[in-house]
């Protein structure tokens, strides 16, 4: 099971026996650190239409126009590099 968005909502995962997780933005599909044109393009060809799902619209736009981001484990967030 996996536990969304620090609640007790949770979810069973069917198929394999693992998942590997990675501190990267699931927007960014190659996990370059990164959101490229490509990336955020097919973001947007996916998601434009959805408002209620909690994408962080916002996030996704600033690591896009930024030169990357990291994972912060300290504070569980993503940081802007400028």
């Amino acid at each position: 099971e996996i536990v969304i968005g620090g609640e007790a909502l949770t979810r069973e995962i069917a198929g394999d026996s693992s998942l590997n997780l990675a501190p990267f933005h699931w927007v960014d599909q190659n996990g370059d650190g990164r959101i490229d044109d490509e990336e955020i393009l097919a973001f947007y060809d996916l998601f434009s239409e959805v408002e209620d799902l909690g994408f962080k619209k916002d996030l996704i736009d600033e690591i896009w126009a930024s030169r990357g981001y990291e994972w912060d484990e300290s504070r569980s967030e993503y940081t802007i590099l400028p």
